[in-house]
């Protein structure tokens, strides 16, 4: 029993071990919230950074204090690009979905 739990050590060690803390990472922005409170350019920024779990999206991007059932939002459609990288018809609704912080069109 002993000999498989220092076996798993030492795997795990050179797992860890190998693990590359400075790959090269794409100049793509998908955001994401590090466990850490901070976002990053995208999920390789985070594990560069050491940080082993994330969410998708800014840090901070939803409110959910103000999210709401109330949808008596204009039928106007003015879009805004949330800081969750989604679209919604207009500034009301984003604000209704607890987004934080948008900008005025579409997302890409």
């Amino acid at each position: 029993m002993i000999k498989r739990i220092s076996l798993l050590f030492f795997l795990e060690l050179i797992f860890w071990g190998c693990e590359d803390k400075n790959e090269s990472c794409p100049a793509i922005y998908s955001p994401v919230c590090g466990s850490d409170g901070l976002t990053y350019g995208n999920d390789c920024y985070a594990r560069n950074a050491g940080v082993k779990e994330w969410t998708i999206g800014v840090c901070n991007c939803i409110d959910v204090s103000k999210i709401t059932d109330d949808y008596n939002c204009d039928e106007v459609y003015e879009p805004v690009c949330g800081c969750n990288k989604l679209t919604y018809s207009n500034q009301c609704y984003a604000e209704n979905a607890g987004v934080t912080d948008w900008t005025q069109g579409e997302c890409n």
